[in-house]
């Protein structure tokens, strides 16, 4: 989950998500059918481990300020994917759970907790063979609920905007190229939207008590954009995230 001054995410998020709609707004914009840059999702399936998770801390202003776990586990023919995020001074905290075929990562099943201060939002996805429903339900005990649904049909090559996040983990991009696909943001005022993965030197960044070098793996066309760190050396590891334009940073926990 990742923020700017519009935005709270991760995913990011998670893995982003909208302050401003968790504070209001609760209309879905988009929907229909979606096309999608090619992507070779059942490669990156068939590379990922059985499990796995990222765990980072976030600072705000250089200030420790909650945390981030991201994670994934097989489970037969679908991958469940969760992320718990907490930002304390904010009063935010996430629970997200999303269930993809393992095999393409089409989208199935995705379910969403958003508390800021009083109020809760609440996502919900759901999709037979890509013809899904996309509910948002904004709850506080001070005012009256909101709901809306629409119907949601996701092309095939779709990427949940959580896997951006684990996507460097497993990609096997040379540094200078660029990954173009659609992602499928569930929280955003525009559920789907094009965005890209530059890949460049990241350099070396600390992990506990000795620096790695690293891939940087630069997220555009996202609001907000994100440059995620991600160890050269093998099993790949996330070791930072930076929230472009904030004062927002993700770093490995000093200590496994």
């Amino acid at each position: 989950m990742h923020c700017n001054s519009d935005s709270f995410r991760l995913n990011g998020s998670s893995l982003v998500r909208k302050l401003t709609l968790a504070l209001g707004a609760a209309a879905i914009l988009a929907v229909g059918k979606v096309s999608a840059a090619p992507l070779d999702l059942e490669s990156l399936a068939a590379r990922l481990p059985d499990m796995g998770e990222i765990h980072l801390h976030m600072f705000k202003a250089e200030q420790a300020d909650g945390y981030m776990r991201l994670g994934w586990k097989q489970d037969g023919q679908e991958l469940h994917v969760f992320d718990r995020t907490m930002m304390p001074s904010a009063e935010i905290y996430e629970a997200f759970n999303a269930r993809l075929d393992a095999a393409s990562l089409q989208p199935k099943q995705v379910e969403i907790e958003f508390h800021s201060g009083l109020q809760t939002l609440k996502v919900d996805y759901r999709s037979a063979s890509g013809n899904g429903v996309l509910s948002r339900e904004l709850l506080s005990p001070v005012a009256e609920p909101k709901r809306s649904e629409a119907e949601l049909e996701l092309a095939p090559g779709v990427l949940l905007r959580a896997f951006s996040f684990l996507l460097p983990l497993v990609d096997d991009s040379a540094v200078g190229d660029t990954i173009e696909y659609t992602w499928f943001e569930p929280m955003s005022r525009e559920p789907t939207a094009a965005v890209r993965l530059h890949v460049a030197e990241g350099g070396p960044v600390q992990a506990g008590d000795s620096a790695l070098d690293t891939l940087r793996y630069e997220l555009r066309g996202s609001s907000p954009e994100n440059d995620i760190y991600v160890s050269k050396q093998t099993p790949r590891k996330v070791l930072r995230i930076d929230v472009l334009g904030t004062d927002l940073q993700f770093r490995a926990p000093a200590t496994p």
